[in-house]
């Protein structure tokens, strides 16, 4: 009897040894990657530099031209993708959730992104097809009544800017009401950069059709202190160069960093040489302008939060890096070198991770706190 229930015991040990082991091979077999609209990255650490505490990594395959990064949450990052040659504010756009691993397909189309400082579910999209907003973090949208939007920024405080059709536009409730303060020029381009740490200070940069003779290029340069109501001119240095790129320093409102590049100024306007357009400083508010780096094609300035002497500068010729606020610069290669266009240049406000597009490819620069 007792040779019995022994053999009863192993018997019963042997069978829940095979559940247990069945078990994790039908647990594997359902963690299995399935095809989806979700893209996957492999992060690569390039190099990490120890004595300035921060590395460089490579982040993701998808071929991309601008990145958008949310005030709220430094993990969350949308990257735009262009529908075609020529096609910039047409394309599609991807959101990753878990520091750009892994991104998925949004189901509306566009080229810029705006994230609400104050509320992080609410998401804006805007390109040729019109202006969209989310209430749920991009799960579902609804079309505004502004349509041809060029760019879309939110002020540190939540003051809503759209450059649309009809001008520029400012809502005071993310969207709810939109009011249009002017500028309703002839314009072929338009940029808006909303000032780093005051909501009624803005910028305007636009590109005229059809410029009045004194104004050689047909570009302007604008600066707003009343949330956009009235605008004065601060081309004074830039030599109507068009402006595609701006940062402020948010330690010292004065002085501003603009990045004018080549352009022929809109049909029939003479194109601008290499040698005049770059980097132009100003000390004053913009009143004055100098040029502290010459260089072609301008997409993307930032101002390193953790140390405002040191700037970054994305161009057609490379990603540069200033420590001395624009006094002296080195250039930074990232990935192959031979492929040297920078597309975008972003900082987290939340984690001050600094985010640059490479010809299309995007890379990181994590500062290690």
């Amino acid at each position: 009897m007792k040779k019995k229930y022994i053999s009863v015991i192993v018997v019963l040990v042997i069978l829940i040894f095979g559940a247990l082991a069945l078990r994790s091979v039908f647990k594997h077999i359902e963690k299995s990657p399935k095809e989806s609209s979700s893209k996957e990255s492999r992060p690569v650490s390039l190099y990490e530099d120890s004595a300035r505490n921060f590395e460089y990594v490579y982040l993701n395959p998808i071929d991309s031209e601008r990145v958008y990064l949310d005030p709220n949450n430094a993990n969350v990052l949308y990257l735009f993708h262009p529908s075609g040659s020529g096609e910039f504010y047409k394309g599609e756009i991807y959101k990753s959730t878990d520091g750009g691993k892994n991104f998925k397909k949004l189901s509306v189309n566009g080229s810029v992104v705006a994230v609400s400082p104050k509320h992080p579910e609410v998401v804006f999209v805007g390109g040729n097809s019109g202006l969209f907003k989310s209430n749920d973090y991009g799960k579902r949208w609804i079309k505004t009544t502004l349509n041809g939007v060029r760019d879309v920024k939110f002020s540190a405080g939540g003051i809503l800017y759209v450059i649309a059709d009809k001008g520029l536009f400012v809502s005071y409730d993310e969207g709810g009401h939109f009011n249009n303060v002017g500028l309703n020029k002839d314009v072929y381009q338009w940029n808006i950069f909303p000032a780093n740490n005051k909501d009624n200070v803005v910028y305007v940069s636009a590109q005229l059709m059809h410029p009045k003779p004194e104004m050689k290029m047909g570009n302007i340069f604008l600066k707003s202190l009343d949330y956009g109501k009235t605008w004065k001119e601060i081309d004074r240095g830039l030599n109507y160069h068009l402006v595609t790129a701006f940062a402020d320093n948010p330690d010292n409102e004065n002085m501003l960093f603009a990045g004018a590049s080549i352009t022929s100024g809109g049909p029939g306007a003479p194109i601008t040489s290499k040698t005049e357009t770059g980097i132009f400083k100003s000390t004053d508010g913009g009143s004055s302008w100098k040029k502290v780096l010459p260089l072609y094609l301008v997409n993307a300035i930032v101002v390193d939060l953790d140390n405002t002497n040191t700037i970054y500068a994305g161009a057609y010729n490379g990603l540069f890096r200033s420590t001395d606020c624009g006094k002296t610069w080195s250039k930074i290669e990232l990935g192959d070198s031979s492929k040297t266009v920078v597309d975008d240049v972003k900082q987290s406000p939340v984690s001050h991770d600094i985010y640059i597009l490479q010809n299309g490819k995007l890379y990181v620069i994590r500062k290690h706190r």
